[in-house]
This record gives structure tokens, C-alpha cells and sequence, in this order.
């Protein structure tokens, strides 16, 4: 299933695979959210996406969809200036292009992955799921807190692989890498082992 990120689709053989766990990466303010949510709202066009955000409201999603549709600087939409003709027309268009989309939100914070699972499985149900995207995996919590919280993070990452392979759908899921990555060289790929708390 493509992307709508050329680059990110050939890198991927053509797209993300039913079944799949993806995992994006980075370090805190570089894009995860952005870039989780242009790949949903582009996959939104065509298919039934819904996105699980334990960091953001409501108002703050929508404020990001409508930057992102509208090719509109985060700062403007949230300003929202009327007298600015261009721009306000732009986020009048992309709240119009929003509608047409198969996309659904959460914003419920701390999950679980029991939680995560009737959810989806709910939505598969009731509107059909190819893509979810949860935001971000180290604001999840577990099902037993007295476990170490690697632990905890392995359960969530185990469960969230079962429930792609459950509903045949995509689940891409947002994670911090921890400081190490930041001594990283400047061309050098970050690893798993520099996934936060993992």
C-alpha cells in the first residue's frame, strides 16, 4: 500500500505491507507526528486510517491535518487570520479536503495495549482499519506496573504485532530514540538498541 511519499514508497518496495509493524523513530520536535500523519492522511485518500495520539488533543490533530492539507505553516493555522486571503483560503480548502477522509481519531492518553487492541478491533469492525498510527509508544502504559519498563515496552511492541497480524492492517508507531543517538555521526543510522527505554 503506497505512502504517497515517492521516496518512502521506493525505499519500502511499494509501500507498507498488511500485517506489518512499522516503527518511525527520532528524537523529540523532529517529525514523528508530522510525518506519521502525512503517511496516514495521504493512505486516508483510499483507505480507512485511524490514529491513536496520547500526546495531543483534538484541537491540536486537527490544527496539524489542516497545516499539512492546506500547505499551510502550523503557526498560521493556529493564528488563523482572517485578513490574510491566501492562507485563510488554503485552510478553508483543507478543512473541506478534510471531510472527504477516511480518517478517525483518539486522543485518549495512557493506554494500554488491551486498550490499543479493542479499539482497532472495534473500528475494524465498524468502519474498517488499514492503517493505525499510534503516537507515541513511550506514552502507552503496561499492563502491570511494577514491571521494569522495558518490559512493559516489549509487551506493548509484541501485542501491537499480533494486532496487525490480527486485522491484516498497517501499524505504524512513533517512538523516541534515547540521548545516544544524539552522538551518532551525521550520516550514521540510529539502531534499534537507541529505541528510548527498549
Amino acid at each position: 500500500w503506497a505512502t504517497g511519499l515517492a521516496d518512502l514508497d521506493s525505499l519500502l518496495d511499494g509501500g507498507l505491507c498488511p500485517g506489518d509493524l512499522v516503527i518511525i523513530g527520532a528524537r523529540p520536535s523532529m517529525g514523528k507526528t508530522a510525518l506519521g500523519m502525512t503517511i496516514g492522511l495521504n493512505m486516508a485518500q483510499y483507505r480507512p486510517v485511524a490514529m491513536l495520539s496520547m500526546e495531543m488533543s483534538h484541537v491540536q490533530l486537527n490544527d496539524r491535518i489542516t497545516a499539512i492539507l492546506g500547505h499551510v505553516p502550523l503557526p498560521e493555522v493556529i493564528r488563523a487570520n482572517k485578513e490574510n486571503i491566501s492562507m485563510w483560503s488554503r485552510v478553508v480548502e483543507a478543512t473541506e479536503k478534510a471531510k472527504l477522509l477516511h480518517w478517525t481519531a483518539c486522543d485518549t492518553p495512557g493506554l494500554n495495549i488491551n486498550q490499543v487492541r479493542a479499539k482497532a478491533r472495534s473500528l475494524k469492525r465498524k468502519q474498517g482499519l488499514d492503517v493505525l498510527i499510534v503516537d507515541y509508544i513511550g506514552l502507552m502504559t503496561g499492563l502491570d506496573a511494577k514491571l521494569s519498563r522495558a518490559y512493559q515496552l516489549e509487551e506493548v511492541s509484541r501485542g501491537l504485532k499480533s494486532l496487525a497480524k490480527e486485522l491484516q492492517c498497517v501499524v505504524v508507531c512513533l517512538a523516541q530514540l534515547n540521548r545516544q543517538a544524539d552522538d551518532l555521526a551525521y550520516d550514521a543510522m540510529p539502531t534499534m538498541s537507541h529505541l528510548r527505554d527498549c
